[in-house]
């Protein structure tokens, strides 16, 4: 069976957290790995999303992505973690979002990640049905 980030249910869900909060700049957030497909995979995502990748463990790092873009001084900047759900990454993710959001008129948005929702289990439900 398929790996459920190559659903096109799960791209809309992403698509609508992005539109839910009106961004001048988007950052797909991942954890990133070493294997090089896994890593292609989430880019292939990020352009259909229009946003930038950035990774939590690997190059390019969140924080290189964020500094680069604050460099244009954007309006706001909405930032997804790619994970099913939250736990120690997304809180310190969110952690770092308050302390960059003083130093910069930019607004930064963290977006929570998918989370135990009806939408996210019909999209596995459907995948699971569909193969």
């Amino acid at each position: 069976m398929p790996h459920l980030g190559k659903s096109e249910d799960l791209m809309a869900l992403l698509q609508n957290k992005y539109q839910q909060q009106p961004t001048t700049h988007r950052i797909l957030l991942s954890h990133g790995t070493s294997i090089t497909q896994g890593n292609q995979e989430i880019k292939a995502i990020a352009q259909k999303l229009n946003a930038n990748i950035a990774y939590w463990s690997i190059f390019p790092y969140f924080a290189n992505i964020i500094d680069n873009l604050l460099n244009y001084n954007p309006e706001s900047i909405a930032i997804v973690p790619y994970f099913l759900f939250s736990g120690k990454i997304t809180e310190t993710i969110e952690q770092e979002i308050v302390l960059r959001s003083k130093n910069t008129k930019t607004k930064l948005i963290f977006i929570p990640p998918f989370g135990a929702t009806k939408e996210l289990a019909q999209v596995i439900v459907k995948q699971v049905i569909n193969n």
